[in-house]
């Protein structure tokens, strides 16, 4: 009888520490809300655009920095950078807005992902020249729009890892070098020991 208690206590205690164990991982992986995202990238996104806009080349000084190239080069290759962010930069209304008439789809959410980086990329340059030969009232503010742009991708990478853990809790991450979701099952030691005959597959995060 005894033996039969301890067992059954046991038991007890061990259901008591998973359910703790799997509280502290949810805790620790906070699931990102799609409203607040999508009016936070609204937010964002009409920032850039409007400082954008407002960036005049043609008033930057040539600056020392330039050495023997031409006087205008710089401005010419920090106008065709900013033309090309602009360009980048104006497709992102029309996502965010698909993505919210399709209440956070996976498919439209990772386009917006991947347009979000193709700023971010092509947006350093332009910020670091802006910096060396622009207003410091213009770096300020690219700079920190560059900075939630950024915040922004991180924001939306999350929540479309989320999304697929959904869709395939087996899957991992979408990203590459993610957290394995909590709800996915350890294999049997028969599934490991044939699993080590194959072949490893690594997978790479699409930008």
């Amino acid at each position: 009888m005894k033996t039969a208690l301890a067992a059954i206590f046991a038991f007890a205690l061990s259901l008591n520490l998973a359910a703790k164990s799997d509280q502290t991982t949810q805790a620790s992986s906070p699931r990102t809300d799609l409203a607040a995202m999508l009016t936070d990238a609204d937010n964002v996104v009409s920032a850039t655009n409007t400082d954008l806009a407002n960036l005049n080349i043609d008033k930057w000084s040539s600056g020392w920095k330039t050495g023997f190239t031409k006087k205008s080069s710089h401005k010419k290759d920090a106008q065709q950078t900013a033309d090309s962010v602009k360009q980048l930069a104006g497709t992102l209304p029309g996502m965010i807005a698909e993505v919210r008439s399709l209440h956070g789809n996976v498919g439209s959410t990772f386009k917006l992902y991947n347009s979000l980086t193709q700023v971010c990329e092509n947006m350093n340059p332009l910020v670091e020249a802006t910096q060396t030969y622009g207003k410091k009232e213009e770096y300020n503010h690219l700079s920190a729009d560059h900075a939630n742009l950024l915040r922004l991708r991180n924001s939306v990478a999350s929540y479309v890892e989320q999304r697929a853990a959904v869709v395939d809790p087996k899957g991992g991450s979408a990203f590459g070098g993610g957290a394995v979701t909590a709800s996915a099952k350890k294999p049997d030691a028969h599934h490991a020991r044939k699993s080590v005959t194959k072949k490893k597959v690594v997978l790479r995060s699409s930008r």
